[in-house]
């Protein structure tokens, strides 16, 4: 899991936020990193 990285874009997470940070906070337990697209 620590060679996996979840792309997710800003506005996805923002349209989706409780949801995807659930989502984000347990993938980041199992070790797998989270990069974010389309920032600013």
């Amino acid at each position: 899991p620590n060679r996996i990285i979840i792309e997710i874009t800003e506005r996805s997470l923002i349209k989706f936020f409780d949801e995807t940070l659930k989502v984000l906070i347990e993938l980041k337990k199992l070790g797998i990193q989270i990069a974010l697209d389309d920032f600013g």
